[in-house]
């Protein structure tokens, strides 16, 4: 999948979409350097894509960056207020900080929540 999606990224590198999805490869990976330098590029590309949030706070939680993770799933919340992933996801980071109110608050908005419909490749 990381060969595709660099080959892709080869033809259209102005989409922040394959951007997103190789740094979602790259963090299953391990390669969280990497990872976080192109969710960065996929936000360049497009400073309103919630995902790309969501999925640079997954490369920081990894990392014990929890205030820099929370910070970047409160963006991807401000931009899609529904995506029950990030409030899911901000459970955890705050679950982490052992703010465990808080954690049920944000565990309960995603559960007040539609699915997400976006899929991802499984590891």
């Amino acid at each position: 999948a990381e060969a595709v999606l660099r080959l892709a990224l080869g033809q259209a590198p102005w989409v922040a979409d394959l951007w997103d999805e190789l740094g979602v490869i790259l963090t299953r990976q391990g390669k969280e350097a990497e990872a976080e330098a192109v969710l960065r590029k996929a936000l360049i590309l497009a400073p309103h894509f919630p995902e790309a949030y969501n999925d640079l706070a997954a490369v920081w939680a990894l990392q014990a960056r929890l205030p820099e993770a929370e910070q970047a799933i409160r963006r991807a919340l401000e931009l899609r207020p529904d995506y029950a992933m990030a409030w899911t996801n901000l459970a955890l980071v705050l679950e982490a900080e052992g703010r465990k109110d808080e954690a049920a608050a944000a565990r309960a908005r995603a559960a007040a929540c539609p699915p997400d419909l976006r899929l991802s490749v499984p590891p």
